[in-house]
């Protein structure tokens, strides 16, 4: 949302690669992105995660992530005290919404819930032990060990998580931008994401 509103005030940007759909939509309604330019990029998974010392953490048997709801509904248990959420502003957080939402959660948990600036901040609170479970992408549980992956929300409780990508209108290099546009979906790059 911050990137959103720089390019939107005039920041100089020659591309601009989004975690959500909704802040590119705005980016193209207000006529910021250059027609024709626009992709989904990558796609990620929406997880619950855990600090690895917990016990929730320690009762995981596999590294294959699979969608359960069962995790999801163990938040209302008396062990959990807080949850780490993304705040209304970043896309990891609205995922979360809508997936609390969809299995029903959203007013049992809400009295544990914490609300973090970024992605990386509700990582950083479940890692240190300050918060006993979060939402986070698939990608930010995999930097480190400290966390381990409860489940991931089921596809069908959230809208896909998709990163948007498109060149700015007002780049000062947009050939140059639509290149590197282009490098970005070339097997070579998609594999440094992968």
């Amino acid at each position: 949302g911050a990137l959103e509103k720089a390019i939107e005030n005039g920041a100089p940007s020659d591309l601009f690669l989004s975690a959500g759909k909704k802040q590119m939509d705005d980016l193209e309604k207000a006529g910021e992105v250059a027609e024709g330019t626009r992709l989904d990029l990558l796609k990620n998974d929406l997880v619950l995660i855990a600090p690895s010392s917990s016990e929730a953490a320690k009762a995981v048997t596999s590294d294959k992530v699979t969608e359960s709801e069962e995790p999801f509904k163990a938040l209302t248990n008396a062990d959990v005290r807080k949850i780490a959420l993304g705040g209304d502003g970043v896309p990891v957080g609205s995922y979360s919404k809508e997936a609390l939402e969809y299995l029903h959660l959203t007013e049992a948990v809400q009295p544990k819930v914490v609300y973090a600036t970024d992605v990386r901040q509700v990582l950083a609170w479940v890692t240190s032990g300050d918060c006993d479970r979060g939402l986070v992408y698939a990608t930010d549980a995999k930097t480190t060990k400290d966390v381990t992956v409860l489940a991931a929300a089921p596809t069908t409780s959230h809208r896909p998580v998709v990163y948007p990508a498109a060149v700015v209108k007002s780049a000062k290099e947009p050939e140059l931008a639509k290149d590197f546009l282009t490098f970005l979906q070339s097997d070579a790059a998609q594999a440094v994401f992968a």
